[in-house]
């Protein structure tokens, strides 16, 4: 099991604290036009800011099955 220090700086250390949602969003639209992995805003339970960060595989693979399932 990974330490806690551990889980913080892998989902908190080196990344961009927002202090809010908005703030947060308002980079998450700039990064869209550009990036090609979707992307997301997510709370800190660490910093209690937020971030913005590439969506986990897992969950661009079941968006991509939803899609494929209604579409």
């Amino acid at each position: 099991m990974a330490s806690k220090r551990g889980k913080r700086r892998k989902s908190c250390g080196q990344k961009k604290r927002y202090e809010t949602r908005e703030e947060a969003l308002a980079v998450w639209r700039s990064l869209q036009r550009r990036e090609t992995h979707p992307m997301r805003v997510y709370p800190c339970r660490f910093c209690r800011g937020y971030h913005v960060g590439h969506m986990p595989h897992k969950n661009v693979r079941a968006m991509e099955n939803k899609r494929m399932q209604h579409g």
